[in-house]
């Protein structure tokens, strides 16, 4: 869908160029430059200028951004819309043509603010940060449009404003929209457009055929040096992106994981250690007492050991003396007494031997166990401990010494490697275009839906038109802005059941152009967004003695237009007069702060900031006629040059406030119930209010017709009224933004003209 979104963009409008032939303008082509007329070197001059201002916003939006933003998504996708949105910006400045470059510019710059502000998408992708991003896009469309009202006129911009709005509708699910070009899609209306500008019909003086082959080298050989200039610049973000796209693989983010891990479990080694050794230590120091202790024992079992030999030796001394002692006695007993019985003597003798060998062997084995276990040869061994301890931290520490080794080898490796492939990466690297345009479609995700403006049904029992027999015929049309754009789809779509009905350029300009050209002939249709006035149906009648026939052809409702964090839900038209008007002819005091209109905590001292159309479009007579009672406007109230730009303001500043057409509704925005009365009851600006009229600032549609009381309709504009109050007419009205009639009542305004 990303590239199809780059590459077949003309499907939106497909079938509509040679719909519309334009009126003769070049009649009218001035032959020198007016007062108010800039040349094609102040436009390009213009265009340069917005180019490198247009960078600034942008870098300064995204690196608000990316300054300390842990979420590697974000960074990578303010990365990616850096590139490409500035990419595409230097990319269109480029173009030899500098009014074909400055409808480029006002198309992709608004594109762009749609995406970021309307349908939200800044803050689905940035969450509480996108606000940098949501400013300066914002700031972007307003430099870029006030570059366009000083070439177009106000009827063009609309139409212009109304194109875009259209595509974009038609190709919501487009996500790269900073490579869409107005020549893809502009058909035959976006065509004259620049035909018209051209010309010398808008506000760009024309080119005189003398000096345009020297102008064009000229304006080439700068185009070249802005471009150098500023390549480096994208280079060295292209080159980031491709790294940042080669890192966010799986086996590549798990390889810097494991990176991270190693690196961040290096850094705590000496810590562990340390820790580790100071434990060891601490340990061994604790036990140093028991050591202790145990050699005292020793020591004193080894004197009592000493002692017992001793003891021992005395003993055999002892038992030696007494046996030489008995066998003294036994001698003399012998000579004197009975015969001595040499078996009991030998039994005593053997006992009492074995008893002292006993003994003996005792004492000899005390005597080497003392005589191996010295107390120097203790204390050594208590004193080992120490040493053995310190052999064990020795043998950890040599060993975590050379992990550590081994992880930084492998760290600086990778290193290695990613350089290795960065320089590839840069020779690999093709036209700037081309890479800019495949990295934004690579990186792109998908494109989620932001809430619009619910579009209306169209009523069943509407019957389609159905072709009945060919027609020729002319038909043209002039008047209103608002209707114009409608028209020229009707047309589109009518063309196709009636090919031979030749359908000039549909011609704004505002519902006052319209009676005049009736009038002159100079039209077969006025459409107009307002009913005729009493002085514009006195002029008809005084030329033509009957009054012109009127056709509702659709329903637009105003709709009141505040940011949808403002807790507002309902406004009355005295407050709307209060807020909006210097004169305040409903009376009352001014209204300034959110808080005179009942909001409390934050919203009480806020100011009030107003957003409206400018003077040149209808809107503003609209508003101020039904709304204000004729009163001033206040002065501080921002003009915008599109009725888009007015939500869009809106939706970028939370205290904003504005008027605008209910189908410019946007995700970050929220309409208003709105009552003419104090009190109620506040309506909302849906189909069925807007059609019954409750909705108080509904209006109807209009087309005027001059047709003599008696006569028929003439069968071309016959079978286009007819198509236009069919189902088919009718959704097309739907489609387009507009509330589409019930059967009833096209039924009824229709009747007439099909008679």
């Amino acid at each position: 869908m990303c590239l199809a979104g780059c590459t077949s963009i003309d499907q939106a409008q497909q079938g509509v160029r040679g719909i519309f032939r334009p009126l003769s303008v070049a009649a009218a082509t001035p032959s020198a430059k007016r007062a108010d007329q800039i040349t094609q070197e102040e436009l390009e001059q213009l265009t340069y200028g917005f180019a490198d201002r247009y960078l600034t916003y942008i870098v300064s939006a995204t690196d608000a951004i990316e300054r300390d933003n842990d979420d590697a998504t974000q960074r990578r996708r303010v990365h990616q819309v850096r590139l490409v949105q500035v990419g595409a910006i230097y990319d269109i400045v480029t173009n030899a043509d500098p009014f074909t470059r400055l409808l480029d510019l006002i198309l992709v710059v608004t594109l762009q603010s749609q995406k970021w502000i309307e349908e939200d998408q800044a803050e689905r992708w940035f969450g509480t940060r996108a606000q940098p991003l949501i400013v300066a896009s914002r700031k972007a469309r307003e430099d870029i449009w006030q570059i366009g009202a000083r070439v177009m006129t106000p009827d063009q911009l609309e139409v212009l404003d109304y194109l875009i709005w259209d595509w974009r509708q038609r190709n919501s699910d487009v996500e790269l929209v900073s490579y869409v070009r107005f020549d893809d899609f502009a058909a035959a209306r976006g065509k004259s457009i620049i035909a018209n500008v051209k010309s010398g019909a808008g506000l760009l003086a024309p080119v005189g055929e003398a000096t345009k082959a020297v102008d064009e080298m000229r304006m080439l050989g700068e185009r070249a040096f802005f471009y150098a200039k500023r390549l480096p610049i994208l280079t060295n973000w292209q080159v980031r992106a491709a790294v940042d796209d080669v890192f966010t693989e799986s086996e590549m983010r798990e390889l810097l994981n494991q990176l991270r891990i190693a690196t961040r479990a290096l850094n705590r080694l000496p810590q562990d250690i340390a820790r580790e050794r100071e434990a060891i230590f601490a340990a061994l120091n604790g036990k140093q007492p028991m050591f202790q202790s145990l050699s005292s024992q020793y020591r004193s079992a080894i004197s009592d050991t000493t002692s017992l030999v001793s003891a021992l030796t005395n003993l055999t001394d002892s038992s030696q003396q007494t046996l030489g002692a008995l066998d003294r006695v036994a001698k003399a007993i012998s000579a004197n007494g009975r015969p001595f019985d040499v078996r009991e003597y030998g039994a005593t003798i053997e006992k009492f031997t074995a008893a002292l060998q006993e003994a003996n062997r005792l004492a000899g084995t005390t005597v080497s166990v003392v005589e191996n276990v010295q107390p120097q040869k203790l204390d050594a061994l208590v004193k080992g401990g120490s040493a053995q301890a310190e052999t064990f931290v020795a043998h950890i520490l040599k060993t975590a010494f050379w992990r550590g080794v081994a992880l930084i080898v492998v760290f600086f490796v990778t290193l290695a490697i990613y350089r290795t492939f960065s320089l590839w990466l840069h020779r690999r690297t093709g036209t700037m275009k081309a890479v800019l345009l495949a990295l934004a479609c690579i990186s792109s995700t998908a494109y989620a839906q932001a809430p619009r403006a619910v579009r209306p049904t169209v009523d069943l029992t509407l019957e389609d038109d159905q072709r009945t027999v060919d027609i020729v015929g002319v038909l043209r049309t002039v008047g209103s802005s608002t209707l114009s754009n409608l028209l020229f789809r009707w047309g589109a779509e009518f063309r196709r059941l009636y090919p031979s009905v030749d359908l000039q350029e549909v011609t704004g300009g505002g519902s006052e152009t319209a009676v005049p050209a009736l009038i002159e002939g100079r039209a077969d249709l006025g459409p107009m967004s307002r009913p005729m006035s009493d002085a514009e149906l006195e002029r008809f009648r005084a030329n033509f003695g009957y009054p012109p026939t009127r056709l509702t052809v659709a329903v637009d409702a105003i709709a009141v237009y505040v940011n949808k964090h403002n807790p507002l839900t309902r406004v009355s038209f005295r407050e709307l007069d209060a807020i909006f008007s210097d004169t305040r002819n409903w009376g009352g005091v001014p209204i300034r702060t959110w808080g005179q209109l009942g909001l409390t905590g934050d919203w009480a001292e806020r100011p009030i900031l107003l957003k409206g159309p400018s003077p040149a479009q209808g809107l503003y007579g609209v508003f101020r006629t039904a709304v204000l009672a004729g009163g001033k406007y206040r002065l501080d109230m921002r003009p915008e040059p599109v009725e888009s730009s007015i939500v869009q303001a809106v939706a970028t500043e939370d205290g904003a406030i504005g008027f605008a057409s209910h189908f410019l509704a946007a995700a970050r925005t929220k309409t208003l119930a709105v009552t003419r009365e104090d009190g109620g009851p506040y309506v909302s600006p849906t189909v069925d209010n807007a059609v019954d009229g409750s909705y108080p600032l509904a209006r109807k549609l209009f087309i005027y017709l001059n047709r003599p009381p008696g006569t028929a309709v003439a069968p071309a504009l016959r079978e286009l009224l007819r198509f236009i109050c069919s189902g088919q007419g009718q959704e097309i009205a739907a489609r387009d933004g507009n509330f589409p009639l019930n059967a009833e009542l096209a039924a009824r305004e229709c009747a007439a003209m099909l008679e």
